[in-house]
């Protein structure tokens, strides 16, 4: 009867070690937020926009970690109204090349950038080039900006959205990681 409840103690020691030691190991593999890993920030030539001009904006990404660092999920630049307007307008960048992103079979495809580290890449947009629409809405921006950003003050930032971690029902979690703001006068 002894042997018995030794043997039953056992099992159920053995059991629960079984039934913790993969919880453990997940916690150890869980990946880091890339937004731990990297900062954003943005430059302009000139904080007012007008129509003719060329307007370069410089993006650069810094990877602050220890570790290399593959970024992968969509890039664009927002202008938001720096009044009371909620009215904001979005462009999706293809970040490898500079130009407007757009849709492959409906879909957005997502841009990767490698950064070893401690290492910062500067992109250089010409925001003249790219195409912007309302960020609340149905159509995917196909407009130069001064066809749709009327004039006004606005903060301006770059933001990479990405999704490379994954909840315990595997659903992506949607990270944003935003640029410091300037702002920017459209005439």
């Amino acid at each position: 009867m002894q042997m018995a409840r030794c043997l039953q103690a056992v099992c159920f020691g053995c059991l629960i070690l079984f039934l913790c030691h993969p919880l453990e190991l997940h916690a150890q593999s869980k990946p880091k937020d890339v937004a731990d890993l990297i900062q954003c920030s943005i430059e302009t030539e000139t904080g007012t926009w007008s129509l003719g001009t060329p307007l370069s904006v410089t993006v650069k990404i810094k990877n602050i970690s220890n570790g290399s660092v593959d970024i992968v999920g969509g890039y664009s630049l927002e202008l938001t109204r720096a009044d009371d307007s909620p009215m904001k307008y979005w462009s999706p960048v293809n970040i490898l090349d500079g130009t407007p992103l757009k849709l492959d079979a409906g879909k957005v495809p997502q841009g990767a950038v490698h950064l070893e580290s401690h290492e910062t890449k500067a992109i250089n947009l010409d925001v003249t080039k790219l195409f912007w629409d309302r960020s609340i809405s149905s159509v995917w921006p196909n407009r130069r900006l001064f066809e749709v950003v009327p004039k006004g003050n606005y903060d301006l930032i770059f933001d990479v959205e990405t999704d490379r971690r994954q909840n315990l029902d595997n659903i992506p979690i949607i990270t944003h990681i935003a640029s410091s703001k300037i702002g920017i006068v459209v005439r």
